[in-house]
């Protein structure tokens, strides 16, 4: 797993972990060309586009050409923004790598990797594919058990009720800070998390790390995360999907947007 990015590096390593995948991870391109030198049995690398110095694609010809490593040697996925410029995809197939946009989730990951891998190794005694319902995330009839990690009152009040709106019988779990927000995390295992980025004594986005982390160590399927900020600007999503969270919503969201939001993750 080759990501400069240390959090989504942990997650999806975590994902594949969950599977029953030994996963190594390189955080350059350059670590990364290390590990395949000296090992030689990998049977795939995913690889991040967007690292510095040496792109994705660069370190995808430098497999296929310097090192001569074709797919019969090592299958290549590659995570790419759904509007990147910068790479030539029609390369990429000639190198025969496969590509998947991000945002990314568990089921569009594995669903990759079963493309790419029908046959998993012979070591791993779990299938790739997750289940329709996976294990983390399943829910006794359809209670749901939300998480809201807000400190302003009035934000909170407003936010409880749009959720109960979509989920009548959910259970709120309420965090007023982001100390409170990982320690009810710990404790209750929400299913969905709303996730304020500005609150006393730990911001949203360092809680949401630390979730991150919460999960690997405890091989958890990650949780849906979503950020409410006041500060919807150009780029901001990227900044957001980069500390963690799978969206965002801004604040205040509206009915329909909040809908939308806890059908598509929750």
């Amino acid at each position: 797993m080759v990501d400069d990015h240390e959090g989504l590096r942990q997650t999806i390593s975590g994902w594949l972990r969950h599977k029953g995948l030994a996963v190594v991870q390189a955080k350059s391109a350059t670590e990364a060309m290390t590990f395949l030198a000296t090992t030689p049995d990998f049977d795939l690398a995913i690889i991040d586009e967007q690292m510095p110095v040496i792109k994705g694609h660069q370190l995808l010809e430098l497999v296929r050409n310097e090192m001569k490593k074709g797919p019969e040697a090592i299958a290549v996925l590659l995570l790419c923004d759904a509007a990147n410029t910068t790479m030539d995809n029609s390369n990429v197939q000639l190198l025969q790598a496969a590509t998947l946009a991000k945002p990314l989730t568990p089921t569009a990951l594995f669903e990759a990797l079963n493309n790419l891998l029908p046959a998993p190794p012979a070591e791993v005694s779990h299938p790739l594919a997750l289940p329709a319902a996976a294990p983390a995330q399943q829910v006794e009839g359809s209670r749901k058990k939300i998480l809201i990690a807000e400190d302003n009152a009035t934000n909170l009040l407003y936010t409880r009720i749009m959720v109960e709106r979509v989920f009548a019988n959910s259970e709120i779990i309420v965090a007023r800070n982001g100390v409170e927000a990982v320690e009810k995390f710990r404790r209750d295992k929400p299913h969905f998390v709303l996730m304020d980025i500005q609150m006393p004594e730990m911001d949203g986005d360092i809680a949401t790390r630390a979730i991150r982390d919460l999960e690997v160590e405890q091989g958890l399927l990650p949780t849906p995360i979503v950020a409410l900020t006041a500060h919807a600007i150009k780029g901001v999503k990227e900044k957001y999907l980069s500390a963690g969270f799978n969206d965002y919503l801004s604040k205040p969201a509206s009915k329909e947007d909040m809908e939308r939001m806890l059908e598509q993750y929750a």
